[in-house]
């Protein structure tokens, strides 16, 4: 008989719940204490270890009948939103429908939500009967959180056998970081997108700089005729290079890098409004959150990879010297292997760093882009300074970063 789970709109049918059947070491345990009882108590002839053995069996056997059934179900698993913002709230409901010619028995309803798991008591259902539970998934901090499987479970009183039926897959609710509009706030830093004048000359561009002598190997298209007809020989048009905007954003997952969780929550934060706005404005744009690179090709995208990052679990380790960290995990080793061109690139730390590392780190950054970096640490002072092309700039507060890049324009 046809089983379908569905989460918002139609998903996937299955043909069968998986059934699985489990005995406890309890069970084990009182099985073989009353097998026990009775060779010992027959042989001997103590009664009361005939008894006890006795008692024990049927316990056991009790707890098997307890789990025969077949459970005639359809379970439609639906969530509300499949993606929500931190402290909004995500419900779901379960629909568990007996498609069989029988009345079912009383079981018991689990949905396994996060690590956690909430149980709901399914009464006997006549046959064509519906039972609804109404179910809310916490969503205090960002995370991806695994709604299901949808299981309905037969056991004893006693926990000793337990049988389960396994009706829909799991399936995920991405909680997305908070997140602010920097329209405006960037002008000047993320700059316009014909491109930003350099003072790198080259062969073949749109900005004309100036004339000179030919040599050979130029490309003859460049050739400027009228000015070598008066020069008395060949001229070719030299121009001026330049770079169409492409803004870098890259945070850091080294867990010592960052004094408390707030304040990596500051840091996700601040990438995923970085490259929501990058976004608006259609530039281009790479995003990288240690090894992982965030898509952004859409916002839904680029906010469920957000929700995605997480801190390794080595926090209390003490950091380990640049030169022996994993480039695939270091936030300006990934722009400057992955995003070599970019005009703009901003790294997301914490402030456990100081500045004379950060401006080695600003070594490694690639050469002509405008550098920032931003120290979360969440309730301090938002400050900010500069030294030459590279701007530091320490944020308290997730509603001080705009006001915090027009800092950086103007340092």
């Amino acid at each position: 008989m046809p089983l379908s789970t569905r989460v918002g709109s139609a998903r996937p049918t299955l043909k069968a719940g998986r059934r699985s059947l489990s005995v406890s070491p309890v069970a084990y345990l009182a099985a073989g204490l009353g097998v026990v009882g009775l060779v010992v108590g027959r042989s001997l002839g103590w009664v009361e270890f005939v008894a006890a053995g006795t008692l024990l069996l049927v316990l056991v056997v009790i707890a098997g009948l307890s789990t025969i059934g077949r459970s005639s179900y359809q379970v439609d698993l639906r969530l509300g939103e499949h993606n929500v913002k931190v402290g909004e709230r995500a419900f779901g409901s379960i629909d568990v429908h007996n498609v069989g010619r029988r009345s079912v028995l009383p079981a018991r309803i689990e949905l396994k939500v996060g690590r956690g798991r909430a149980e709901f008591a399914l009464p006997m259902l006549a046959p064509d009967a519906t039972h609804n539970e109404l179910f809310a998934v916490p969503t205090t901090r960002r995370s991806v959180i695994g709604v299901g499987p949808v299981k309905s479970v037969r056991a004893d009183a006693l926990g000793l056998v337990r049988r389960e039926v396994t009706w829909t897959d799991r399936e995920e609710l991405f909680v997305h970081p908070r997140t602010v509009s920097l329209a405006g706030a960037a002008a000047g830093v993320i700059h316009d997108l014909e491109g930003q004048s350099r003072n790198t000359l080259s062969e073949d561009d749109m900005s004309f700089h100036a004339l000179r002598e030919y040599v050979p190997g130029d490309d003859k298209r460049t050739i400027h005729w009228k000015s070598s007809a008066r020069a008395n020989k060949l001229m070719v048009r030299q121009f001026e290079d330049t770079r169409r905007t492409h803004t870098a954003v890259s945070l850091d997952v080294f867990g010592p890098h960052w004094d408390t969780e707030q304040s990596f929550e500051l840091g996700v934060s601040v990438l995923a409004s970085f490259g929501l706005q990058v976004l608006r404005d259609s530039m281009d744009a790479s995003l990288f959150a240690g090894a992982r690179t965030l898509r952004t090709h859409s916002a839904r995208a680029l906010l469920d990879d957000s929700s995605r990052i997480e801190l390794p679990n080595d926090q209390g380790e003490r950091p380990e010297p640049r030169n022996r960290r994993p480039q695939a995990t270091d936030p300006a080793s990934r722009i400057a292997m992955d995003a070599p061109t970019c005009s703009l690139a901003v790294v997301i730390t914490g402030t456990t760093q100081s500045r004379a590392e950060l401006s080695e780190v600003a070594k490694t950054l690639p050469v002509g882009a405008r550098a920032l970096f931003l120290l979360c640490e969440d309730g301090a002072e938002s400050v900010v300074a500069s030294r030459g092309q590279v701007s530091f700039a320490t944020l308290g507060a997730l509603e001080d970063l705009g006001r915090v890049l027009r800092m950086a324009v103007v340092a």
